[in-house]
């Protein structure tokens, strides 16, 4: 897929990536040769995409399980669900407060709403100046108060922030002006 394209389809929205991390076991748990059992098996995270393979949000959680696998120390498998297989986001992200389903998936503020009134904040048009002050507040702990009450209230962490973009509108036409 050309980048341009790609750029265009992160651009559509402003999403958080968020997992129910308190289904990882702790490490001594989770580590065979702590346990003594040479047989243990690995951890299965699940996670959830409304889109398929080619689509730059699946994209995105594939980079987040390869970086898993690569810096977690212990076993881990991941299972990811495509085509709205287990609904849509709103669900996934009420399967991850909820503790089942799904430990990952990539998910609007809007959903979030419920449990942290400025989570729609981050779907805002025109937040952000331009790329450096987007890549800026990204960067820095500005969005941080947000995070810290969905975890609270929700149960669930936000890794990281993905797509969006300066200038955030989704509509049914194209806009080529302020008016």
């Amino acid at each position: 897929m050309k980048p341009a394209v790609i750029k265009s389809l992160l651009g559509l929205l402003f999403i958080g990536m968020i997992a129910a991390v308190f289904l990882l076991p702790d490490k001594k748990a989770a580590n065979p040769s702590d346990s003594g059992d040479a047989s243990a098996t690995a951890i299965t995270l699940k996670g959830a995409s409304q889109f398929d393979e080619q689509h730059a949000f699946t994209r995105t959680l594939r980079k987040f399980e390869e970086l898993v696998k690569k810096y977690y120390d212990q076993p881990i498998e991941f299972t990811l669900y495509l085509n709205r297989e287990l609904g849509v986001e709103k669900d996934y992200f009420a399967y991850m407060n909820q503790g089942i389903s799904l430990d990952y998936a990539i998910v609007s503020p809007s959903h979030m709403s419920t449990f942290c009134e400025a989570a729609p904040l981050m779907d805002m048009p025109f937040l952000f100046r331009d790329i450096d002050h987007w890549n800026k507040v990204l960067d820095g702990d500005a969005l941080k108060p947000i995070s810290d009450e969905i975890a609270e209230k929700a149960d669930v962490m936000l890794l990281g922030y993905a797509g969006g973009g300066t200038r955030t509108l989704i509509v049914k036409k194209p806009i080529t002006n302020m008016e």
